[in-house]
This record gives structure tokens, C-alpha cells and sequence, in this order.
């Protein structure tokens, strides 16, 4: 892995090939897209949900992972919670995103909302 410093000066991890960044955003870009999804999330007019995996939003994002940051993540869901409306219902599951019981729930969801 190398890293390469950017404008802001935080690290850009580079984990998959030259052609590929990953990056962590820092906390006032994690609290900007937290807002720009309530506003979008918040302007269904039937219910919806959105489920949250408490345990990693990426492969990269879970225990041990080179952009795990789980206080950051803990804010995010807070303040999410904290702009949504009640037409969004919030599903919290205790894996990450790629576990198997994440896509199984949110099939759940989905073909109970849509059907």
C-alpha cells in the first residue's frame, strides 16, 4: 500500500491497484453527505427504509481494516437518526456490509415496501 498525500493533507490509501483510491472521508465531508442523504431519504413520500451495518461499510471499514474508523461512522448513524423523518425507517444489523444477513435483510425490506 502507498499513500499519497492530497490538497488537504490527509493520507489517499491506495489499496487495489494504481487505478483505484480509497479514501476515508474526513468528518465535516462524512457530516455533509450525512445531510445530503436525509435531505434526499427525506423526501420520499411513501415509507422507506435504509439499513445501516454497524459493523463496516466496506471490506475496508471493518475491525482491522485500513479505513476503519468506527467513531466516525458511530456519528454519522447518530446524525442521520437525528434528520430523518418518520417515513424512514432505520434498520441497524450487527455485520458489515458484505456479510450475507446484510443482503438478506435488505431484500426483506425491500419486497415487503414494495409489494
Amino acid at each position: 500500500m502507498r499513500a499519497y498525500p492530497n490538497a488537504s493533507g490527509r493520507d489517499v490509501k491506495s489499496t487495489h491497484n494504481p487505478y483505484n483510491l480509497n479514501v476515508r472521508l474526513i468528518r465535516e465531508e462524512l457530516m455533509q453527505v450525512c445531510d445530503t442523504l436525509a435531505q434526499k431519504l427525506n423526501q420520499f413520500k411513501r415509507g422507506i427504509a435504509f439499513v445501516i451495518p454497524t459493523r463496516g461499510w466496506s471490506v475496508l471499514d471493518v475491525e482491522g481494516g485500513e479505513l476503519y474508523e468506527p467513531g466516525s461512522n458511530k456519528l454519522f448513524v447518530e446524525r442521520l437518526k437525528q434528520q430523518l423523518g418518520r417515513n424512514v425507517a432505520i434498520e441497524e444489523l450487527g455485520t458489515d456490509i458484505n456479510d450475507p444477513r446484510f443482503a438478506e435483510l435488505a431484500v426483506k425490506l425491500y419486497l415487503e415496501l414494495s409489494g
